[in-house]
């Protein structure tokens, strides 16, 4: 996010922190019921950075356990109640993402169930509809940097071809000839064909075929044992000897774009005849997250997130 004014990402979010010190008054109520909650906790200033966890609990919800029981036939599953604390309620937390930010850059750490989209949609709720930092119509983009040397490269030898790809098939459930779910046994599962083509795919594919040459392949409605992929690839006619200068940037900012797709999916072909794959088109690292019971050690992750997001600042990996 490029704020419209000449405050940085940091110096609004700081602010809005500052002037709401209390958890009620930045709790962001995610659902009609007022029971599924989103907040920023343990903001932090570390060094250059301003840290904080972004956590998300549903009030009342139960966790799911079963039994231990090895000798059992079968394992017997119950919910358990949010627990008290020295008098206070606790709640279970489904998603944690912790972050890191310098100026107009991010670092995050997000889990399965708490993506980046999660911290755009409430950073958008904290600072337009909270504090009025930024316009009534304004969003957060939280978008993924590219390395510099990677984008360089492209602008230096520009891209020939884009590859974007995709499974063909999604996971779908075995049904009877009455349309009714089929619960299988363990000794008949893995001779029920248990995948269904994309309907996204599919309907790419009818473009490319047309109605009659699509309709004889019959596999709307099928079902299969293994998967496939689908690939798209973008490049210039073969024919061609020049290309418009126009295409050119339209074929390199593509190829910066797809950043945000996932690493395995994309596969950009230079001019010069080297290959940049899709990991080369972020920046990621691994950074341990140390914890005492089961609690992480906020500071210490802090610390080593802080460390790194202002190495990469300084080394000019990514744009001051």
């Amino acid at each position: 996010m490029q704020p419209a004014n000449t405050q940085t990402l940091q110096q609004l979010l700081a602010a809005a922190l500052g002037d709401r010190k209390r958890i009620k008054d930045r709790l962001e109520t995610i659902d009609a019921a007022a029971d599924a909650c989103r907040v920023i906790n343990q903001p932090r200033q570390m060094g250059a950075a301003l840290c904080g966890t972004l956590l998300t609990f549903e009030r009342g919800s139960h966790q799911l356990v079963v039994e231990d029981n090895p000798d059992a036939a079968s394992l017997v599953m119950a919910a358990l109640q949010p627990p008290k604390m020295n008098g206070t309620q606790q709640q279970f937390v489904p998603g944690v993402l912790f972050f890191a930010l310098i100026d107009n850059h991010v670092a995050l750490v997000q889990s399965a169930s708490l993506r980046a989209s999660g911290l755009e949609q409430h950073l958008a709720w904290l600072l337009r509809d909270q504090c009025w930092a930024i316009g009534p119509d304004a969003g957060i983009a939280l978008v993924d940097e590219p390395k510099k040397a990677t984008k360089e490269r492209i602008r230096k030898s520009h891209v020939k071809a884009v590859s974007i790809g995709r499974p063909f098939m999604n996971q779908a459930p075995h049904t009877a000839p009455d349309g009714s779910t089929v619960q299988l046994a363990a000794g008949q599962a893995r001779n029920v064909a248990k995948l269904a083509p994309d309907p996204t795919v599919l309907s790419l594919i009818k473009g490319f075929m047309g109605d009659d040459s699509y309709a004889k392949l019959d596999i709307e409605d099928a079902v299969f044992d293994g998967n496939l992929e689908v690939w798209l690839e973008i490049r210039y006619p073969k024919r061609s000897r020049a290309q418009p200068g126009d295409t050119v940037r339209l074929m390199d900012n593509l190829g910066i774009a797809l950043r945000d797709q996932e690493e395995n999916t994309v596969a950009l072909q230079l001019a010069d005849g080297t290959t940049v794959s899709g990991n080369d088109l972020k920046i990621s690292s691994t950074i341990p997250l140390r914890s005492v019971d089961g609690v992480p050690n906020i500071d210490a992750f802090y610390a080593d997130m802080t460390t790194w997001l202002g190495e990469l600042i300084r080394n000019k990996v990514i744009s001051a």
